[in-house]
């Protein structure tokens, strides 16, 4: 192969790369307008300390449900069994 199409080769490839920054790019700020109107993220940080934030809040909220459901059955298992027999009479 010569220096010339070496050198050809070369520029494609440097140009192919190019291209591929830039679209990495323009996604990147895509996402960065799409993190700040959603989410009022200016950063890639800031966006990581919210998801944080919404972790720990699903989490107490799952906690208070998975409470709340269990106190729900200890206080109505009775009633509730009972209405499941009621209806099964009624078949």
């Amino acid at each position: 192969m010569s220096r010339l199409d070496e050198f050809m080769k070369l520029t494609k490839q440097v140009e192919k790369a190019q291209q591929t920054a830039n679209k990495a790019e323009g996604a990147l700020g895509q996402v960065m307008k799409e993190l700040n109107s959603e989410f009022n993220c200016d950063s890639i940080d800031v966006a990581e300390q919210k998801r944080k934030q919404l972790r720990k809040q699903v989490e107490k909220s799952k906690n208070a449900f998975d409470t709340g459901l269990k106190k729900f059955k200890r206080d109505w298992s009775e009633e509730l069994a009972q209405l499941d027999d009621e209806l099964e009479n009624e078949d």
